[in-house]
C-alpha cells in the first residue's frame, strides 16, 4: 500500500476461514482476525483492523483432523463444485464491492449459500 500510495480504502483482502462452512463466503468493512493468521499478520502489518476483508468459507475442520493441515490440504472431488461456486460468488462479490460499494455487497452476498441463490454478475 505504501509503495503503491494505495489508500487503505482501495483495499479488500481474502483468506480463507474454516468457521465459515465450505461455499459461504463472508463480507466485513473492518474486524478483527477471528484468530486467521494470516489476518492477524496484515492487521500488524497495516497498524489497524479498518479494511474490507473477503473470508471464504473451507470448513468445518473434520474431527481428529488438525486445523494446520486441514487448511493445507487439497479440497476433495466431492467439493470441488463447491469450491467453484464459492470462489464465482466471491469474484461477484468483489466486482459488487468496487462498482456498489462494501455495504451493497456485504448486503447480497453474506447469505448462506443453501438458503438462496448468490446473484448473477452484473458485468
Amino acid at each position: 500500500l505504501a509503495f503503491y500510495k494505495v489508500p487503505l480504502t482501495d483495499l479488500i483482502v481474502a483468506a480463507d476461514d474454516f468457521s465459515i462452512p465450505l461455499e459461504r463466503i463472508r463480507l466485513r468493512n473492518s474486524g478483527s482476525s477471528g484468530g486467521q493468521k494470516g489476518l492477524q499478520s496484515i492487521i500488524q502489518q497495516l497498524g489497524t483492523q479498518e479494511f474490507p476483508r473477503l473470508r471464504l468459507g473451507i470448513g468445518p475442520v473434520p474431527a481428529g483432523r488438525q486445523a494446520a493441515d486441514f487448511v493445507l490440504a487439497k479440497f476433495t472431488r466431492e467439493e470441488e463444485d463447491s469450491v467453484r461456486k464459492m470462489i464465482n460468488s466471491a469474484a461477484n462479490a468483489v466486482e459488487e464491492w468496487i462498482t456498489a460499494g462494501i455495504q451493497s455487497a456485504m448486503n447480497k452476498f453474506n447469505l448462506d449459500p443453501r438458503d438462496s441463490k448468490p446473484p448473477e454478475s452484473s458485468g
